[in-house]
């Protein structure tokens, strides 16, 4: 197992509130943990079948999926 590399934390913001975002490179793939009301969220982007990219959490968490994307989004927003 490769050791993960980590860079430095930013902020993102959702539903007026700010939380900590830290990358993570986790064997070749960015992952997001994301300090989010006390305990942490990991996201990661995904490939589906026809191609398409988009957010999941890990593990895969049904109660949080509508929020996921517009986690992603934020992360995106920081890095353009």
């Amino acid at each position: 197992m490769n050791p993960s590399v980590e860079f430095d934390s930013f902020t993102i913001h959702f539903n007026d509130k700010g939380y900590e975002c830290k990358p993570i490179d986790q064997n070749d793939r960015m992952v997001y943990r994301i300090n989010f009301n006390g305990s942490y969220l990991y996201l990661t982007q995904a490939m589906s079948r026809d191609r398409h990219m988009f957010w999941t959490s890990i593990p895969k968490d049904d109660k949080l999926h509508h929020i996921v994307p517009l986690l992603g989004s934020e992360i995106e927003k920081h890095f353009s």
